[in-house]
């Protein structure tokens, strides 16, 4: 992988790079039945990282750990911005956990509708 591969300082902005789209959220579509006749109905959630889980851990290890004094503030850029956006994926799918600080309060229910007997 390119990462185990980086020197220090000389691939730092390489690597927080390529960082950065080895943790990309990724979002997975799927086709569901539905039962409204819409045919373009799909389950959206999030599939697993671009980059392999040994090698991510293994670069950790070698490259960011050692540095984190120094690129602890743009990984957790990169951290938050893509927890942001698998929060939207997942929101929008109507399959996200609310953050507290970040969700709308929600719309009370629809009134149920009652039928008399005449």
């Amino acid at each position: 992988m390119l990462l185990s591969g980086s020197r220090w300082p000389e691939d730092k902005d390489s690597a927080l790079l390529l960082l950065d789209h080895l943790l990309a959220p990724r979002q997975t579509r799927t086709p569901r039945f539905s039962f409204t006749g819409n045919e373009h109905a799909v389950d959206s959630s999030i599939s697993e990282l671009r980059g392999e889980d040994y090698a991510l851990r293994q670069a950790w290890d070698q490259f960011f750990r050692p540095h984190l004094d120094e690129l602890a503030a743009p990984v957790a850029v990169i951290a938050d911005r893509h927890l942001h956006t698998a929060h939207l994926i997942l929101s929008a799918a109507g399959r996200a956990s609310c953050w507290k600080r970040h969700c709308p309060p929600r719309p009370p229910p629809p009134p149920r509708m009652s039928f008399c007997r005449r």
